[in-house]
């Protein structure tokens, strides 16, 4: 159960009812909701917004899916890839005690924004979490990208 006003500030947590519905299509493999973390964005830049530094405290959902990794935040997906995508292998992503870390370059996944962005959650096992992604993407190893 989520604080009021953390669900406020932060969001629910919870995937929406077409996002489900879309991703219960592919197969869903894993699916947390309500876990805490952060975005943090680097020399970012972005229609109407410009950081050297910033970060966003988040409730998200993690789901791992036969097709995608995804990663919904209060407004939508934060990451949203599909296993094919070249762009997977773009990703970096890691796990430790602090939780799944998923780092990227924004200007790969939208021609306006540049900059790298980071998102951290917190499943109750990172590590398993990140077996499944390796073991979905094809990928032998502790992380995915360089």
């Amino acid at each position: 159960m989520v604080h009021p006003v953390a669900r406020l500030l932060l969001g629910s947590g919870t995937l929406r009812p077409d996002a489900r519905t879309a991703l219960q299509g592919e197969g869903i493999l894993l699916l947390e909701e309500g876990l805490r973390g952060h975005v943090t964005r680097r020399h970012w830049r972005a229609p109407g917004e410009r950081a050297t530094w910033r970060r966003d405290w988040i409730r998200a959902v993690l789901v791992v899916t036969r097709g995608r990794l995804a990663v919904h935040g209060r407004r939508g997906p934060l990451v949203n890839v599909p296993w094919a995508d070249p762009r997977m292998a773009s990703l970096t992503i890691t796990a430790d005690g602090r939780g799944l870390l998923i780092v990227a370059d924004a200007g790969l996944f939208h021609r306006s924004r540049s900059g790298g962005f980071e998102v951290l959650v917190r499943p109750a096992d990172p590590v398993r979490s990140l077996e499944l992604i390796l073991l979905q993407a094809g990928i032998h190893g502790h992380r995915v990208g360089g």
